[in-house]
């Protein structure tokens, strides 16, 4: 039997703790023969490397960032596996390129092409509990490369699928909850969630799992499993897999998400030629944008779209690169409130019972959007968003 265990920031964050996953994993070798373990960088340490970065250049380069962020995880896979063999648990430590990862030339979120186990493989079946740097690999120039953030969830995913065994992910948090237990009181854990709910939340603003990853256990069809670090006895967590549903009886709401640190971008433009030049400039720069809509009133055209708060000095560099001026564009902090579900379409009432509570509580909203699986909409402020989420939280029993 093989298993590939993934432990965040938060697990490894101090020495202390990865002797604490160390003895944990040399409980584990005696029920599971091949271990693979993924790791993230110490606690805040990616932060911490950013903003040093930032100390010295407004923008860094991209490239040479990608360099400075793997260097994190380098510290926790070295650490971790001087800490197995320093109590008798035969360990390597692989940095992204050892472990096989060929990447696209994307920096700060490239996308896996390749991956060759080989490595692995031959250190697993020479008895080596093996140690994964996540987040991180290298393009075909040789040029290191990492996976954006939340990357590791996909490295020890990727490698799950390639392994073909199941993944378990640990973090600080014991489940998937109904909503963020920083936003309200007593939310009910999730037991088992398919890969779509799943999904939609990770895209939506929930910090459990990475969206990228959850892709990959699906179209691969690994078993995935969600729970707090060093965990013994019954699984107490979340599993992510294809299931059956029955809604017949009651509502479909699954969970509620909210992304916040995310920005309303409108943008006066001349014609559609313009927005597929800034567009490509977009997919270039590796900007996630959400929410795209273009509008033409009175003759004139104008695109609005979803950024990320700390891409947006990227953004207006990239428009000003394309001649569009700054009183042309309108930015508005906003944030995004997901409510996701299985068949929220066809559920009569769902979207309508939404509206009637936020106006009815005098919540200004707009935005509004719903499709088979979640309905979105956005408010200007935090008050307004925790408003939403705690009246909704009430009226769909969450």
């Amino acid at each position: 039997m093989r298993i590939v265990l993934k432990f965040g920031g938060t697990s490894v964050a101090t020495t202390e703790l990865i002797k604490a996953i160390a003895f944990h994993i040399k409980e584990l070798k005696k029920e599971i023969d091949e271990i693979v373990i993924v790791v993230s960088a110490m606690g805040k340490t990616t932060n911490a490397l950013i903003d040093n970065a930032y100390s010295i250049s407004s923008m860094p380069n991209k490239r040479e960032m990608d360099a400075l962020m793997m260097t994190g995880e380098l510290q926790t896979i070295t650490l971790l596996a001087i800490a197995l063999n320093e109590i008798g648990v035969k360990s390597k430590s692989f940095n992204g390129e050892q472990a096989g990862f060929l990447t696209d030339d994307v920096f700060n979120r490239a996308f896996i092409m390749e991956l060759n186990v080989s490595n692995i493989e031959k250190a697993l079946k020479e008895g080596f509990v093996v140690v994964v740097a996540g987040f991180q690999g290298i393009n075909e120039n040789g040029d290191f490369t990492t996976l954006g953030r939340g990357g590791s969830d996909t490295t020890s995913v990727a490698l799950a699928a390639k392994l073909k065994c199941p993944c378990e992910i640990y973090t600080d948090v014991d489940s998937v909850y109904t909503i963020d237990p920083h936003i309200v009181k007593n939310p009910k854990k999730i037991k088992n969630i398919t890969h779509e709910e799943m999904m939609e939340l990770a895209v939506n603003g929930a910090k459990v799992l990475d969206a990228r990853c959850i892709e990959i256990a699906k179209k691969y069809g690994v078993p995935l499993y969600l729970g707090k670090s060093c965990e013994k006895g019954d699984k107490k967590g979340t599993f992510i897999m294809e299931r059956k549903l029955d809604y017949f009886e009651k509502v479909p709401i699954k969970s509620i998400a909210l992304k916040s640190n995310i920005s309303l971008i409108k943008i006066k433009i001349i014609d559609y030629e313009k927005i597929g030049d800034i567009m490509s400039a977009i997919r270039i720069s590796a900007i996630n944008l959400e929410n795209i809509h273009d509008y033409k009133i009175d003759n004139n055209l104008e695109i609005s779209f979803i950024c990320p708060n700390d891409k947006i000095k990227e953004m207006i560099t990239i428009l000003n690169d394309f001649g569009i001026l700054k009183d042309d564009v309108s930015v508005v902090v906003v944030y995004k409130v997901t409510l996701v579900g299985i068949g929220l379409s066809t559920h009569s009432g769902i979207g309508e019972t939404l509206v009637l509570k936020l106006i009815s509580n005098n919540i200004e909203f707009f935005n509004l959007s719903v499709n088979e699986i979640a309905i979105t909409f956005l408010v200007n402020s935090q008050d307004s968003a925790n408003l939403s989420i705690n009246i909704l939280k009430e009226e769909f029993k969450l």
